[in-house]
C-alpha cells in the first residue's frame, strides 16, 4: 500500500531533517562549539551566573547564514543565543533572553 500524498511512509525521513543532518555533518559541529559559547558568555560578556546547559540549535536559518547557533542556559532561567561563524568559531551575534517572570 502506498502512502497518501502528503503522508510519509514508514522509515521515510522528512527532507528538511535530512538537510539539517547533512549541514551538521558538513559543519563538523562538536563539543568545542559548546565550549566556545560558554567562554564568550562567561569571559567576554562577563556574566557570572551559573551556566546549567548548552545545546546546538539546529535550524535552516542558521545553516544559510553559515553560523552555528548555541543556546546557553543560565540557572536563573535566562539564556543567551550565541551565533558563531563557521569554521573559526568567531562571534557573529549574541542575543540575551531574560528569565520569564514565572521562572523567577
Amino acid at each position: 500500500m502506498k502512502p497518501q500524498p502528503g503522508h510519509k511512509g514508514i522509515g521515510e525521513a522528512d527532507p528538511l531533517v535530512k538537510a539539517r543532518e547533512s549541514v551538521t555533518r558538513l559543519f563538523n559541529v562538536d563539543s568545542s562549539w559548546l565550549q566556545a559559547a560558554r567562554t564568550i558568555v562567561a569571559d567576554k560578556q562577563g556574566d557570572t551566573r551559573e551556566i546549567i546547559g548548552t545545546t546546538i540549535i539546529k535550524d535552516s536559518i542558521y545553516d544559510k547564514r553559515g553560523v552555528v547557533a548555541v543556546l546557553v542556559k543560565l540557572k536563573d532561567g535566562s539564556s543567551y543565543t550565541a551565533e558563531l561563524r563557521y569554521p573559526e568559531k568567531k562571534l557573529r551575534c549574541l542575543i540575551y533572553t531574560p528569565a520569564s517572570p514565572a521562572s523567577k
